[in-house]
């Protein structure tokens, strides 16, 4: 879906949730035009962890970030395409790649790849663009046990673009990482049931936490909060 598309079908939604609650912030857009999202670096000092779920093949996000701050970044993604691509990467010391994806629950579950066979992108959802005949297993972890291999005091920042499943774990992200003070995340509405509600659910919880809207993309997809 083209940007214009996108653009208009948010408009003819109710987008009260969307105003920025804060006309003071000036973040800067890290990453390529579509791997991307307003970040504030000042955020971050070195010693700092930020959590990139889904990675596709593009992590200039999570490398800008790094030139920027020198701060660690953890990627994550089950996608076959996504492991064949990174391994192929000549990646810094500071990014540490992870096979698996994040979910509820722990375990192997079912993974859609794209019908495109050009696409990296799948989902854990039965989505339009998926092939959802011949799913592929995968591994993935809930935020309780990824935590057991990172250091959570040490995680300030979450970067998810996880097509649709950011919904079903937004609730752990939250409660597992206290220091958190910013969440740049990809909202994919368009893609599950009652969407814009979830959306709404979303954010509201985000509020109860202490995060403020901060920056909204062009597309209206991508959205960063501050704590």
């Amino acid at each position: 879906m083209g940007v214009f598309l996108r653009k208009l079908k948010h408009h003819l939604l109710p987008r009260k949730e969307f105003k920025l609650k804060s006309k003071s912030y000036n973040l800067k857009w890290l990453g390529s035009r579509n791997g991307g999202f307003y970040f504030d670096t000042k955020r971050i000092e070195t010693d700092d962890i930020v959590l990139s779920f889904g990675v596709g093949t593009d992590i200039t996000f999570d490398l800008q970030l790094i030139d920027k701050v020198k701060c660690k970044v953890y990627g994550f993604d089950p996608t076959p395409k996504s492991i064949n691509w990174i391994s192929k990467q000549d990646i810094p010391d500071e990014y540490v790649f992870y096979a698996y994806g994040i979910s509820k629950e722990s375990g192997d579950i079912s993974f859609f790849l794209p019908k495109n066979e050009d696409h990296v992108s799948g989902s854990l959802i039965g989505l339009d663009f998926v092939d959802s005949i011949t799913p592929v297993n995968v591994p993935v972890r809930c935020m309780t046990d990824i935590i057991k291999e990172i250091d959570p005091i040490k995680v300030v920042a979450v970067k998810m673009d996880i097509e649709g499943t950011e919904y079903d774990v937004m609730n752990d992200v939250l409660s597992c990482l206290p220091n958190l003070n910013q969440i740049a995340v990809e909202i994919h509405e368009r893609f599950v049931e009652d969407g814009v509600s979830k959306t709404k659910e979303m954010i509201a919880k985000l509020e109860v936490y202490g995060f403020k809207l901060a920056a909204i993309s062009e597309s209206l997809e991508e959205l960063t909060f501050l704590k």
